[in-house]
Protein backbone atom coordinates (compact mmCIF):
# COMPACT_ATOMS: atom_id res chain seq x y z
CA UNK A 1 0.00 0.00 0.00
CA UNK A 2 1.33 3.12 -1.20
CA UNK A 3 2.12 5.78 2.13
CA UNK A 4 3.14 8.87 0.09
CA UNK A 5 1.58 11.03 -2.64
CA UNK A 6 3.93 10.26 -5.30
CA UNK A 7 3.23 8.24 -8.41
CA UNK A 8 6.14 6.37 -9.83
CA UNK A 9 5.94 5.70 -13.59
CA UNK A 10 8.69 2.81 -13.95
CA UNK A 11 9.50 2.65 -18.08
CA UNK A 12 11.99 0.50 -19.42
CA UNK A 13 15.24 2.58 -20.20
CA UNK A 14 18.78 1.33 -19.71
CA UNK A 15 19.44 4.16 -16.97
CA UNK A 16 17.72 1.55 -14.87
CA UNK A 17 20.27 -1.40 -14.72
CA UNK A 18 21.17 -1.41 -11.41
CA UNK A 19 18.32 0.18 -9.76
CA UNK A 20 17.01 -0.15 -6.09
CA UNK A 21 13.66 -1.34 -6.62
CA UNK A 22 13.03 -1.26 -2.67
CA UNK A 23 13.02 2.43 -3.24
CA UNK A 24 9.60 2.59 -4.52
CA UNK A 25 8.09 0.73 -1.65
CA UNK A 26 6.12 3.21 -0.19
CA UNK A 27 4.67 5.04 -3.15
CA UNK A 28 2.02 4.12 -5.74
CA UNK A 29 3.65 2.63 -8.79
CA UNK A 30 2.69 2.13 -12.49
CA UNK A 31 4.77 -0.87 -14.25
CA UNK A 32 5.08 0.14 -17.90
CA UNK A 33 5.30 -3.28 -20.15
CA UNK A 34 8.01 -5.67 -18.32
CA UNK A 35 8.97 -3.30 -15.25
CA UNK A 36 6.09 -5.64 -13.50
CA UNK A 37 8.70 -8.05 -13.51
CA UNK A 38 10.72 -6.66 -10.92
CA UNK A 39 7.74 -4.55 -9.10
CA UNK A 40 5.72 -7.37 -7.22
CA UNK A 41 4.12 -4.90 -5.48
CA UNK A 42 3.17 -2.37 -8.08
CA UNK A 43 -0.22 -1.27 -8.23
CA UNK A 44 -0.83 -1.08 -11.90
CA UNK A 45 0.68 -2.47 -14.76
CA UNK A 46 -0.02 -0.35 -17.93
CA UNK A 47 0.85 -1.79 -21.78
CA UNK A 48 -0.37 -0.76 -25.12
CA UNK A 49 1.24 -2.92 -27.60
CA UNK A 50 -0.68 -6.22 -29.28
CA UNK A 51 2.98 -7.86 -29.48
CA UNK A 52 3.32 -7.51 -25.77
CA UNK A 53 0.06 -8.52 -24.42
CA UNK A 54 0.53 -11.30 -26.22
CA UNK A 55 3.82 -12.75 -24.67
CA UNK A 56 2.99 -11.40 -21.46
CA UNK A 57 -0.83 -11.98 -20.96
CA UNK A 58 -0.68 -15.48 -18.31
CA UNK A 59 2.57 -14.15 -16.53
CA UNK A 60 0.62 -10.18 -16.13
CA UNK A 61 -2.38 -11.88 -14.73
CA UNK A 62 0.04 -13.71 -11.94
CA UNK A 63 0.92 -10.22 -10.36
CA UNK A 64 -1.37 -8.81 -8.22
CA UNK A 65 -1.91 -5.07 -9.64
CA UNK A 66 -4.31 -4.21 -11.72
CA UNK A 67 -3.86 -4.74 -15.45
CA UNK A 68 -5.09 -1.27 -18.14
CA UNK A 69 -4.21 -1.22 -21.41
CA UNK A 70 -4.59 1.26 -24.04
CA UNK A 71 -6.52 0.66 -26.93
CA UNK A 72 -7.73 1.95 -30.29
CA UNK A 73 -10.90 -0.33 -30.36
CA UNK A 74 -11.03 -1.81 -26.46
CA UNK A 75 -14.18 -3.78 -27.66
CA UNK A 76 -12.24 -6.00 -29.72
CA UNK A 77 -9.84 -6.79 -27.75
CA UNK A 78 -9.38 -9.71 -25.31
CA UNK A 79 -11.46 -9.37 -22.22
CA UNK A 80 -10.45 -9.93 -18.14
CA UNK A 81 -12.17 -8.80 -15.15
CA UNK A 82 -8.70 -7.53 -13.53
CA UNK A 83 -8.31 -5.73 -17.39
CA UNK A 84 -9.57 -1.95 -17.77
CA UNK A 85 -8.70 -0.30 -21.27
CA UNK A 86 -8.64 2.99 -22.04
CA UNK A 87 -9.35 3.96 -25.67
CA UNK A 88 -6.54 5.77 -27.66
CA UNK A 89 -8.07 8.85 -29.62
CA UNK A 90 -5.59 10.65 -30.77
CA UNK A 91 -1.71 10.99 -30.75
CA UNK A 92 -0.55 13.98 -28.97
CA UNK A 93 -2.28 16.17 -26.50
CA UNK A 94 -3.64 15.69 -23.02
CA UNK A 95 -6.67 13.95 -22.98
CA UNK A 96 -9.11 14.19 -19.46
CA UNK A 97 -12.44 12.61 -21.56
CA UNK A 98 -13.20 9.61 -19.14
CA UNK A 99 -11.94 6.51 -20.69
CA UNK A 100 -9.63 7.89 -22.93
CA UNK A 101 -6.24 8.76 -23.47
CA UNK A 102 -3.65 10.26 -26.00
CA UNK A 103 -0.94 7.60 -26.84
CA UNK A 104 1.92 9.77 -28.02
CA UNK A 105 3.08 6.39 -29.77
CA UNK A 106 5.07 5.74 -26.75
CA UNK A 107 3.23 3.55 -24.01
CA UNK A 108 4.79 5.71 -21.59
CA UNK A 109 3.38 9.02 -22.59
CA UNK A 110 -0.41 6.70 -22.69
CA UNK A 111 0.81 6.08 -18.75
CA UNK A 112 1.39 9.71 -18.11
CA UNK A 113 -1.86 10.77 -19.45
CA UNK A 114 -3.36 8.10 -17.04
CA UNK A 115 -1.44 9.71 -14.15
CA UNK A 116 -2.02 12.72 -14.31
CA UNK A 117 -5.33 13.14 -16.23
CA UNK A 118 -7.70 9.82 -14.85
CA UNK A 119 -5.76 9.05 -11.12
CA UNK A 120 -5.48 12.51 -9.89
CA UNK A 121 -2.10 12.54 -9.40
CA UNK A 122 -0.73 15.73 -8.69
CA UNK A 123 3.45 14.62 -8.02
CA UNK A 124 5.11 11.95 -10.71
CA UNK A 125 7.94 10.44 -11.18
CA UNK A 126 8.94 9.09 -14.31
CA UNK A 127 11.92 6.42 -14.08
CA UNK A 128 13.17 4.83 -16.74
CA UNK A 129 12.18 7.26 -19.55
CA UNK A 130 15.44 7.71 -21.23
CA UNK A 131 13.97 7.55 -24.86
CA UNK A 132 17.50 7.46 -26.01
CA UNK A 133 20.02 4.19 -26.32
CA UNK A 134 23.07 3.65 -23.76
CA UNK A 135 25.59 2.86 -26.49
CA UNK A 136 24.15 -0.46 -27.25
CA UNK A 137 21.21 -0.92 -25.29
CA UNK A 138 17.33 0.45 -25.66
CA UNK A 139 16.00 -0.95 -22.26
CA UNK A 140 17.26 -2.33 -19.12
CA UNK A 141 15.44 -5.74 -19.05
CA UNK A 142 15.21 -8.46 -22.20
CA UNK A 143 12.99 -9.73 -24.48
CA UNK A 144 11.96 -6.62 -25.93
CA UNK A 145 11.66 -8.32 -29.61
CA UNK A 146 10.88 -4.95 -31.43
CA UNK A 147 13.81 -2.69 -32.26
CA UNK A 148 13.07 0.97 -31.62
CA UNK A 149 15.56 2.99 -33.42
CA UNK A 150 17.28 6.06 -31.82
CA UNK A 151 15.59 8.47 -34.55
CA UNK A 152 11.86 7.02 -33.43
CA UNK A 153 12.80 7.63 -29.69
CA UNK A 154 14.15 11.37 -30.31
CA UNK A 155 10.50 11.98 -31.72
CA UNK A 156 8.48 9.89 -28.92
CA UNK A 157 10.78 12.26 -26.50
CA UNK A 158 9.47 15.34 -28.52
CA UNK A 159 5.93 13.86 -27.82
CA UNK A 160 5.92 14.93 -24.24
CA UNK A 161 6.00 18.66 -24.97
CA UNK A 162 2.63 18.46 -25.59
CA UNK A 163 1.98 17.17 -22.11
CA UNK A 164 4.21 19.61 -20.16
CA UNK A 165 1.87 22.82 -20.34
CA UNK A 166 -1.57 20.65 -19.60
CA UNK A 167 -0.13 19.05 -16.51
CA UNK A 168 1.51 22.21 -15.27
CA UNK A 169 -1.75 23.59 -15.66
CA UNK A 170 -3.24 21.41 -13.63
CA UNK A 171 -0.74 21.49 -11.08
CA UNK A 172 0.73 18.16 -11.28
CA UNK A 173 4.53 18.48 -10.53
CA UNK A 174 6.60 16.02 -12.65
CA UNK A 175 10.36 15.13 -12.37
CA UNK A 176 12.20 12.72 -14.79
CA UNK A 177 14.39 11.31 -12.94
CA UNK A 178 17.61 10.39 -15.41
CA UNK A 179 19.28 13.99 -16.13
CA UNK A 180 20.09 12.37 -19.58
CA UNK A 181 17.10 11.70 -20.68
CA UNK A 182 15.99 12.73 -24.14
CA UNK A 183 13.04 14.05 -22.55
CA UNK A 184 13.45 17.96 -21.68
CA UNK A 185 10.04 19.02 -20.88
CA UNK A 186 9.96 17.90 -17.28
CA UNK A 187 12.32 18.73 -14.34
CA UNK A 188 15.39 16.59 -14.78
CA UNK A 189 17.03 15.08 -11.64
CA UNK A 190 19.42 12.51 -10.81
CA UNK A 191 18.39 8.53 -9.43
CA UNK A 192 19.75 9.86 -6.33
CA UNK A 193 16.40 11.57 -6.08
CA UNK A 194 14.98 8.59 -5.64
CA UNK A 195 16.76 7.83 -2.16
CA UNK A 196 16.02 11.56 -1.02
CA UNK A 197 12.31 10.38 -1.62
CA UNK A 198 12.16 7.20 -0.12
CA UNK A 199 8.69 7.94 1.33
Amino acid sequence: MASSDLCVLVGGGPSLRSFDWSLLDNHFVIAINKAYQVLPNAQMIYFTDNDYMQREWDAMFKHGGMMVRGAINPQTEPQNPRLMYYRLITQLGFVTQPGCLAHGNNSGYAALNLAGGHLGFKKIALLGFDLKWDGKNSHWHGGHDRTDTDDSMKRWAVHYDYLAAPLEAIGCKVWNVNPDSGIKCFEQVPLSWMEEHRG
